[in-house]
């Protein structure tokens, strides 16, 4: 571990490289709301995120969005999304 600009101990991973994610659980909150469980192929969160933190969801063919982490587990995040347009519908 490098000593980072933020002062600590610790190293901090790029949050413009992309990490492959697998939605592995999907809950119909409402009619035009769901709740998609993700996490790493390896079975581990994303990021861990800090409050207001978003996240870019990707969809071959039909473009990309992001989307604000709603909660998380110990090993995944969750974001709920209201069907409102191509790329949520």
């Amino acid at each position: 571990m490098s000593n980072c600009s933020c002062g600590n101990n610790h190293e901090h991973s790029n949050p413009l490289v992309p990490t492959l994610g697998t939605v592995f659980k999907i809950v119909d909150e409402t009619p035009d709301i769901k709740t998609f469980y993700v996490s790493t192929k390896d079975g581990k969160k994303p990021f861990t995120p800090m409050p207001g933190q978003l996240g870019m969801f990707s969809l071959v063919n039909l473009g990309e969005g992001m989307f604000s982490v709603t909660s998380q587990g110990e090993n995944h995040l969750e974001f709920a999304i209201k069907k409102c347009g191509m790329l949520t519908d």
